[in-house]
């Protein structure tokens, strides 16, 4: 990756990523791959160039060479995104990039896990790319926007949380989450009926089952890899969203992205609940948001325990 710093999950302290931004990330194998000697099949990420871009992702990998999985789709698409992105320089199309990225390690992970056992494996993929761009109407105030984009293929989950009101700022407001993107999963209602329209796949409870191969069952509905169970109606293409950050209303932000090791925890994690432990994190004579590294240990201690293993990384969005 050409001149952008990247980070990987060997270095997982809180550090500052731009001028503006900082950072904080960890990972923790569950207690019943822990309790098996098994490896955390989780991987996460970031790379950024100073004044440019930051982009971070999560990916949950899952069968025999779930590892391996994520850690591959992990190294392609923060690879395939940072050449891209230096390529570009100021008018990036960010929702191609990402697309095309997510494209490459499904293809890249088809042709490298070619073995049976391979075709049962795969990951899940959330990634969020924060750039500065240049504005595209020349009337704008400003000759930058930043924009946040998301993408997410599987059961991850990405939520901003958002305090202040700019055009109030001497005032008190709430504190919100904002839920970013849809989970792939069964109990999604849209997701549920694309599966079974196609009429491929065994539905029982939270898994699609392969009906040629009954023991090939998984629990989201899109994912990298996994070859075999394509075929009944698995898909790898990411749902991506934008935000113009610039133009919404909040002072302060908090960008948290998870795998389902902390959504799952214990029954279920919501976006409110984690509204409520970072403002706990904050400090008693003040109202600003906690640093990241110090809201994702509040994070954190909601996914105690957690018997998946999981993934958060918190990031600030704005300067402080």
């Amino acid at each position: 990756m050409r001149g952008a710093q990247r980070v990987g999950e060997e270095d997982a302290s809180a550090r500052n990523v731009q001028q503006d931004v900082s950072d904080a990330m960890r990972t923790e194998v569950g207690t019943v791959h822990a309790e098996f000697g098994d490896p955390n099949q989780d991987a996460m990420g970031v790379a950024r160039r100073k004044g440019s871009y930051v982009v971070w992702g999560v990916f949950d990998g899952h069968g025999e060479n779930g590892e391996a999985c994520a850690q591959y789709a992990r190294d392609c698409i923060l690879g395939a995104l940072v050449d891209d992105l230096d390529a570009l320089h100021d008018h990036p199309d960010v929702p191609q990039m990402l697309r095309s990225a997510f494209d490459r390690a499904e293809k890249e992970l088809d042709e490298l896990h070619s073995g049976a056992t391979a075709s049962h494996s795969g990951s899940t993929a959330l990634v969020a790319v924060l750039a500065s761009l240049a504005c595209a109407h020349p009337e704008s105030d400003s000759q930058r926007s930043q924009r946040l984009f998301i993408a997410n293929t599987g059961d991850a989950q990405a939520v901003l949380v958002c305090a202040g009101v700019r055009a109030r700022a001497d005032q008190a407001s709430a504190v919100a989450a904002r839920v970013l993107c849809a989970r792939h999963h069964l109990a999604n209602l849209a997701e549920l009926e694309r599966v079974h329209a196609l009429g491929k796949a065994l539905l029982e409870g939270e898994y699609m089952v392969d009906p040629d191969d009954t023991n090939n069952v998984i629990s989201v509905t899109r994912a990298l890899g996994n070859r075999d169970m394509k075929r009944c109606g698995l898909i790898h293409t990411p749902d991506i969203t934008e935000f113009r950050l610039d133009e919404d209303d909040c002072a302060e932000r908090l960008l948290v992205l998870a795998s389902d090791g902390l959504w799952n925890a214990h029954g279920s994690v919501s976006s409110e609940q984690i509204v409520q432990v970072v403002l706990r994190a904050r400090d008693s004579d003040s109202s600003a948001l906690p640093e990241p590294a110090r809201a994702l240990d509040a994070i954190w201690a909601l996914a105690k325990g957690s018997t998946d293993d999981c993934t958060v990384i918190v990031a600030e969005t704005d300067s402080r």
